[in-house]
């Protein structure tokens, strides 16, 4: 649970982010209770990926997205852009306000986007795309 202090916070944030936040990760394991998979298999989310293809002309208006989901841990990044960090001066009790136009040390790292599994294996679709297999 996030305590509500916490959660606008961005002075919290610097001290209690878990400790892969570099990767966008929260927790060492993967997710596996029912509140997961009703997140996994809820239609909305299919409904939101499917119009998200269609808006790009990824989908065919007559097609139905073939949608996969696994089991996964969470991700959760920290806003990088125009960042307001709140502290209290502690002489007079005064809130002071400090905006960042970047928190470099919060971007995720650029070569850590992936896919923890192979779609095509997971579905049991072999063999895998050759512009896979060649990159």
């Amino acid at each position: 649970e996030i305590r509500a202090e916490y959660r606008n916070s961005p002075s919290m944030w610097m001290k209690k982010w878990p400790r892969s936040s570099h990767l966008g990760i929260v927790g060492g394991y993967p997710c596996v209770g029912a509140q997961a998979w009703k997140n996994r298999s809820n239609p909305r989310l299919y409904e939101a990926f499917q119009a998200i293809h269609r808006h790009f002309g990824e989908l065919p208006p007559e097609d139905k997205l073939r949608f996969v989901t696994s089991l996964d841990r969470y991700g959760a990044m920290r806003p990088t852009k125009n960042v307001t960090f709140r502290t209290t001066n502690e002489e007079n009790g005064s809130e002071e306000i400090t905006i960042r136009e970047t928190v470099d040390e919060w971007v995720t790292e650029g070569s850590w986007y992936h896919l923890d599994l192979c779609p095509w294996t997971w579905c049991g679709l072999t063999p895998m795309p050759k512009t896979w297999k060649d990159s």
